[in-house]
């Protein structure tokens, strides 16, 4: 149990009503808090931060049960994750001020140069920037990355659906909890569940304490190729973040082990681009050190910091990070933020031959 008043998540809001409360949460659901009359203005308390998270859930019946449903989980023990960031320009900046309001998530290491992240990542040489295709060593390392078929995902079963209106009531003493549910929730959490199950890969921090991030003004093919095969080799997950035409684009999140990468991403790319050549050329002009002739809104790195962030600090509480199997585009231009899931290649399905 957390010290001090109980931390409720971003939004949570208390409306009183003739039997306790209702709870509008984070994600725009609803609970029913039925509390007896001798035990409300306790809780009142409790809501308020008057009275104390431990000292709440040990005189209140009921009450720890309500602080575990809704206060997240306290930090990992131990040693701070270290963020290793790699990569210079505003969403380098951005992203070390979003980190720095809470430092007590992270310690941050800045990698100024790719000998630097060789130092960190030990582990062999697998390429080196500008090397043009090359061929990752050791192909039993992709091996356990092989996800179901697309015939299989496009099959995986469903969870069933709760009836529409239902409430699933958790009693605990005299305190119960209600929660009403449609199936439209029921589904959407169905479905993101599916994808990060298909994503595959440890989620949480137990495959290390270390996670490297990398920042581009421009998508820099050739070494996140590398980075993507030294995180790998060496057990460390890893993110990235970049601005492509007018838009950012996030992600995914790569967990230590399995899941989709950076490798991954091209592959698809090259395989659904109508102008396959031309976009490697593309991509071998920016590797080459060329520039696009206007950057884009630097304004896009405030989104695409606070993203990285949220995926870096639900990896650090043990929780999947949103942003696994899934790159975010974000437009402003438009106003539009698309999320597009991204599966690990099957090895041997696709490769890239020079032309």
């Amino acid at each position: 149990m957390v010290e001090g008043p109980a931390q409720w998540p971003p939004g949570t809001t208390f409306v009183p009503t003739e039997e306790g409360w209702l709870v509008h949460g984070p994600d725009e659901d609803f609970m029913v808090l039925d509390v007896p009359a001798e035990n409300r203005r306790a809780v009142a308390d409790l809501i308020a931060g008057r009275l104390d998270a431990a000292t709440a859930a040990k005189s209140i019946p009921g009450a720890a049960d309500l602080l575990a449903e809704l206060t997240p989980p306290p930090p990992r023990a131990g040693a701070k994750a270290e963020v290793l960031l790699v990569g210079e320009g505003f969403l380098a900046d951005e992203l070390t001020a979003e980190l720095a309001t809470r430092p007590d998530d992270f310690s941050l290491r800045r990698l100024p140069d790719d000998h630097a992240v060789r130092e960190a990542l030990p582990g062999r040489a697998v390429r080196h920037p500008l090397d043009g295709f090359a061929v990752r060593h050791a192909a039993d390392d992709l091996a356990p990355r092989q996800p179901p078929d697309d015939h299989a995902v496009r099959q995986a079963p469903a969870a069933p659906h709760a009836p529409a209106g239902s409430a699933i009531r958790h009693t605990a003493d005299d305190l119960a909890v209600r929660h009403p549910l449609d199936d439209h929730a029921v589904g959407h959490a169905a479905d993101d569940l599916a994808v990060r199950q298909l994503a595959g890969g440890v989620m949480g921090p137990d495959a290390g304490t270390a996670v490297l991030v990398a920042c581009a003004e421009r998508l820099p093919d050739a070494r996140w190729r590398e980075l993507d095969a030294r995180c790998r080799d060496a057990g460390i997950p890893w993110h990235r973040g970049h601005s492509e035409g007018r838009r950012w684009y996030v992600g995914p999140f790569t967990p230590a082990h399995g899941g989709a990468g950076y490798e991954d991403v091209r592959l698809r790319r090259l395989a659904a681009c109508p102008w396959p050549e031309e976009l490697a050329a593309y991509w071998a002009f920016l590797d080459g050190g060329g520039l696009p002739a206007a950057p884009a809104d630097p304004r896009g790195a405030v989104v695409a910091a606070a993203l990285i962030a949220a995926d870096l600090r639900a990896w650090r509480a043990g929780l999947p990070p949103p942003g696994a199997g899934v790159q975010v585009g974000i437009d402003l231009h438009s106003g539009r933020l698309r999320r597009h899931p991204v599966l690990p290649v099957p090895h041997g399905l696709m490769r890239e031959t020079p032309a």
